[in-house]
């Protein structure tokens, strides 16, 4: 997901490039690795041999394309990603919650003499966002690394 979006970022520089006429051209086909620089300079060198062979309509068309296609893989990933981790967040937290309803159940008479409903409510409430929040952004971060 993260080469996706970092691929349809890249791919703005070459098409302002082609469409003011500012890309250097690059004749010999650079080497590939996974570093922005790389993938500029391999875009610019597929944008020189498509403009010099088609034009500069057939390679604005060519980066449209590829813009296009990179975007579309970009939110097809992220969907996916959110398909398969939404059921995790929800499933977690639905069994805190019911393990919290337990909990609240067994609890003597006399701790609500002491304290009201309305606060204990509230406090549930607001401690279990935290709590979905929480696993939310854990999941986010050891999916990432």
């Amino acid at each position: 997901m993260l080469f996706f979006s970092l691929f349809t970022l890249t791919m703005i520089v070459p098409f302002i490039s082609v469409m003011f006429g500012l890309i250097t051209p690059i004749y010999t086909q650079p080497e590939i690795t996974f570093s922005t620089q790389s993938i500029i300079d391999l875009l610019s060198y597929f944008i020189t041999k498509i403009q010099s062979q088609y034009g500069l309509v057939a390679s604005m068309i060519f980066i449209a394309s590829i813009f296009i296609f990179c975007s579309f893989l970009s939110n097809l990933f992220r969907y996916l990603y959110w398909y398969f981790i939404a059921p995790i967040n929800s499933n977690t937290v639905r069994d805190l919650r019911n393990e919290l309803y337990h909990k609240v159940l067994i609890l003597p008479l006399s701790f609500y003499t002491k304290h009201q409903s309305g606060d204990i409510l509230t406090r549930l409430n607001a401690d279990m966002q935290e709590i979905d929040t929480l696993i939310r952004r854990t999941i986010e971060l050891v999916l990432q690394q």
